[in-house]
């Protein structure tokens, strides 16, 4: 299984890093993916809990930690920050995939642009000075045109 730990209050703690001690020991492949702009200072945690370099991301933004997530297909995700974690638990129930739920900031972002279209579950309306997203009916992002 692939599970990821968010850095700050999550695997620097001392619960964070028993549970990432435990996960290995299962034979798992565990993730360090935080929204920190560089990834140095959670090197020297990962060498010593023996996860390779090449699995610690430092994203530099909760919606590009998501996007990380999904896009390596984390099947558990720990982490301390409650918003993130309704992200990821957003699930639309036409095959059970994901949906994206972004800030308006953000709409360009890959993760929300064309995701949830391409799935076929989404769709692009006009309504004014908006464009929304809509899935199962649903108005999920809303940005503003212009």
């Amino acid at each position: 299984m692939k599970i990821s730990f968010d850095y700050d209050g999550t695997l620097s703690t001392a619960k964070g890093t028993e549970m990432a001690t435990k996960f290995l020991a299962e034979g798992n492949d565990v993730y360090i993916i935080s929204a920190r702009h560089l990834k140095q200072g959670m090197i020297n945690k990962a060498k010593s809990l023996g996860i390779p370099v090449s699995r610690v991301y430092a994203t530099g933004s909760n919606i590009n930690k998501i996007y990380k997530i999904k896009s390596l297909k984390i099947d558990e995700h720990y982490d301390n920050n409650e918003n993130v974690i309704k992200q990821l638990e957003y699930t639309s129930p036409k095959d059970g995939k994901r949906g994206c739920l972004c800030d308006d900031s953000t709409y360009s972002n890959e993760c929300c642009k064309g995701e949830l279209i391409n799935q076929g579950i989404g769709s692009l309306v006009q309504q004014g000075e908006h464009t929304v997203t809509i899935v199962d009916g649903v108005k999920t992002i809303v940005r503003q045109n212009g």
